[in-house]
């Protein structure tokens, strides 16, 4: 005898009760799975030069400052 819609759904939340579900259930799978594997940045050199350029523009300005310093010591 075949179950009817009602009693599939049924048995299967008693089968998967206290599991977490939709959102939550994905969350989570996501939380474990990025705490396992590290995040490797794809990025083309164009891309991590454009990152970088401002921390180096930075410390050319903090270099320049001193040695103007420097200079008029």
């Amino acid at each position: 005898m075949a179950l009817s819609n009602a009693e599939r759904q049924r048995a299967w939340r008693q089968r998967h009760k206290g599991e977490p579900r939709g959102n939550a259930r994905l969350m989570t799978e996501l939380e474990a799975a990025a705490a396992r594997a590290p995040v490797v940045e794809l990025t083309t050199p164009a891309r991590r030069q454009r990152a970088e350029r401002p921390a180096l523009q930075k410390e050319r300005d903090d270099l320049a400052e001193s040695l103007a310093q420097i200079e008029a010591y």
